[in-house]
């Protein structure tokens, strides 16, 4: 006999959490222009984010409480110490600050 009994896999209820985890976050994901997936499987569910061309900082709740629990941060894909150094090396600053 079986050891299972034909019923394997996780539980089927980490769905709805997962949802639930969406529609909690759903309008701080907007504000950094985030995608995601959610992807369910007989043995795992996978959520995967992908930033858009903002950065910045958003909490991220619980869905059960709606309390923050953590954080995302979208920090650029190669590093600056801010606009100064930036605008400086595209000879920009004159244009823009000096009339």
């Amino acid at each position: 006999m079986p050891k299972d009994f034909g019923v394997t896999g996780r539980d089927r209820t980490w769905n709805l959490y997962a949802q639930s985890f969406l529609s909690a976050n759903h309008d701080f994901l907007n504000a950094l222009g985030i995608q995601h997936e959610l992807k369910a499987d007989r043995d795992q569910v996978n959520l995967y984010l992908w930033p858009s061309g903002s950065v910045g900082a958003v909490p991220l709740l619980s869905p059960v409480t709606r309390n923050i629990v953590g954080g995302l941060i979208v920090e650029p894909r190669f590093g600056w110490n801010g606009i100064g150094p930036m605008l400086n090396k595209m000879a920009l600053r004159q244009n823009l600050w000096v009339k």
